[in-house]
C-alpha cells in the first residue's frame, strides 16, 4: 500500500514537471530599457509574451467627433445667435460648418442706405494670452466682394460671405472676435447629432 502511494505521488510530480515545461518553454522575457536625460537605463515592468504570438503594448488611435470622415454644421434663422454692426451695415452669422481643422462661418451682411466696403475684422483667438488668427479665406481686406473682386456694391444690398478659418478640432469651444469697433466675443462649439452651437457666452457676475 504504501509503495503504492509513493509511485503515485512520484508521478504526479513527473507529470507537474513536464506541465510546467511543456507550457512555458516556449515563451521570451521582453524588459525593454528607455534613457533618460542623465544617460541611465530606466527599465519597465517585464512583460512574458509567447514567441508565437507577437503583440504591440503601443496605445491605439481612435477618431474623435471632428474627425476628417465627418461634417458638423448648422444653419440659422432670425433672430441670429450673434449679431453686430460695422458702420451702417449690420452682420449676423446665419450658419457654421466644422470637418476636419476646417471651420466655415457663414456671414450674413446687410448694408446701410450707403455703400461700404465691410473690414473683415473677424478672428479667432488661439491662446490664453489673446492671440488671434486671421482667416484662411477670403485672403482679402474687405467683405463683401462683387464679381469683380472690388466693394463696388449696392446700397441696402445683402450678401452672404464664407469665412474659414484652420482651427484644431481639439481645442473647442472656440473663441471669436468681430475686432474692433464692435469688439463682440462669441464661440463655436460641437453637439450631438453632428451640431454645431453660435452664441455669446454667458458673463458671470
Amino acid at each position: 500500500m504504501k509503495t503504492a502511494l509513493i509511485v503515485l505521488v512520484c508521478l504526479a510530480v513527473a507529470l507537474g514537471v513536464i506541465s510546467y515545461f511543456a507550457l512555458f518553454s516556449g515563451t521570451q522575457v521582453i524588459q525593454p530599457l528607455t534613457s533618460n536625460s542623465t544617460g541611465q537605463g530606466s527599465s519597465t515592468p517585464t512583460l512574458v509574451l509567447p514567441t508565437s504570438t507577437a503583440s504591440s503594448s503601443a496605445p491605439t488611435t481612435t477618431t474623435t467627433a471632428t474627425g476628417a470622415s465627418q461634417t458638423f454644421a448648422a444653419n440659422f434663422s432670425a433672430p441670429y445667435p450673434v449679431t453686430w454692426q460695422e458702420g451702417q451695415s449690420a452682420l449676423a452669422v446665419t450658419g457654421a460648418t466644422l470637418q476636419a481643422n476646417q471651420l466655415t462661418l457663414a456671414v450674413n451682411i446687410q448694408l446701410g442706405a450707403t455703400a461700404e466696403c465691410i473690414p473683415i475684422n473677424l478672428r479667432m483667438v488661439t491662446d490664453e494670452q489673446g492671440d488671434m488668427a486671421t482667416p484662411s479665406a477670403p485672403l482679402g481686406a474687405n467683405f463683401p466682394l462683387a464679381s469683380d473682386g472690388s466693394c463696388n456694391v449696392a446700397p441696402n444690398a445683402q450678401y452672404t460671405s464664407k469665412v474659414t478659418f484652420t482651427i484644431d478640432p481639439t481645442t473647442s469651444p472656440f473663441i471669436f472676435t468681430t475686432g474692433a469697433p464692435s469688439n463682440l466675443f462669441f464661440e463655436v462649439t460641437t453637439t450631438t447629432g453632428n451640431g454645431l452651437q453660435v452664441d455669446v457666452p454667458q458673463q458671470s457676475g
